[in-house]
């Protein structure tokens, strides 16, 4: 792991310095199964970016960020399967020190594509449409770069831990379709994901489960009813979205557990293929749960899941 964090450090350097005059901008690292690509050609949209510069906290959180990008994971044999990963911070940071790198490195041991979205949050110089603007750019640039990377779009979903988990759900169901304006023709490539891993995740902006930091760095203090649903992301289900796994742990303090609960009532009864875990403890932020052996069994829980629902067919 260190090695790995060693890596990843040099790469926020690499992506920094590479060139955003093309589509695409792809930076090397150190390690040839690391690569970081831009997502936008020039300055992203959605406002005029943080004043200060990025940094990486002390327990392993990004803020400040002005680049987003995806930090991809290659296995040395490539399933086709691939995933993007959205770390949680409740919308002022992003954590992926603690869930999307050590997640990334587990998936790709598996053969799958994991692929770390490093996005925009809102109170940053940023709208609250930033973390969905480079989700769906990340989703539609996997599927450009797809035969590069040696993925199959249609094994391609996006797994999302916490606040991250929101973004996920805002991706799966489409809801966040509305708010992205297209920059250039690698826009008109489709976005939806194969499926969705939802891990304590934020689901509703709507009382009496609203009182999360996400809410407000969303929706701010009083938002009108419209707005809450808006953001929602149980509101968005229809028979149209992929399949869904979720997991939670029933002692959460931070996102309630009636989040997960909202969006499996939501999904079964819209008829869509669904698989829940709910832990008895773990509490908030597991990551791969090194430190939560109540919860360390979701990965391998999750790498069934795609394996019932044909989205991984080797190991």
């Amino acid at each position: 792991m260190d090695v790995k964090r060693r890596n990843f450090l040099a790469g926020i350097a690499l992506a920094a310095a590479a060139s955003q005059s093309k589509a695409v901008a792809v930076a090397s690292t150190p390690d040839p199964n690391l690569e970081i690509i831009n997502l936008w050609p020039g300055r992203p949209p959605g406002g005029a970016g943080p004043a200060a510069s990025e940094d990486l906290t002390p327990r392993g959180a990004l803020t400040q960020i002005s680049t987003p990008r995806m930090i991809v994971h290659k296995p040395d044999k490539p399933s086709g399967a691939a995933m993007l990963l959205c770390s949680g911070g409740g919308y002022e940071k992003v954590d992926i020190v603690n869930e999307s790198t050590p997640a990334s490195i587990y998936f790709a041991s598996r053969g799958i594509t994991a692929v770390e979205l490093v996005y925009r949050v809102p109170q940053e110089g940023w709208s609250i449409h930033v973390p969905f603007l480079d989700g769906i750019r990340a989703l539609r640039m996997l599927r450009s770069e797809a035969e590069r990377l040696q993925i199959d779009p249609a094994r391609t979903g996006v797994v999302g831990f916490s606040a991250g988990g929101h973004v996920a759900g805002m991706l799966a169901t489409g809801a966040a379709e509305s708010f992205y304006t297209p920059v250039d023709d690698m826009d008109q490539e489709p976005f939806k994901p194969a499926f969705g891993t939802l891990l304590y995740p934020v689901i509703t902006m709507t009382a009496p489960f609203d009182q999360t930091q996400s809410r407000l760095k969303i929706c701010g203090k009083h938002p009108l009813e419209d707005m809450r649903e808006m953001f929602s992301v149980e509101k968005h289900v229809t028979k149209e979205t992929p399949p869904i796994f979720l997991a939670h742990a029933m002692d959460d303090p931070i996102v309630p557990v009636d989040h997960t609960l909202m969006m499996f009532h939501a999904l079964r009864q819209a008829g869509v293929d669904t698989e829940m875990h709910i832990f008895q403890s773990g509490g908030h932020g597991w990551g791969m749960g090194k430190t939560r052996p109540a919860v360390r069994s979701w990965a391998q829980l999750v790498e069934t899941w795609l394996h019932v629902n044909g989205m991984l067919t080797t190991v």
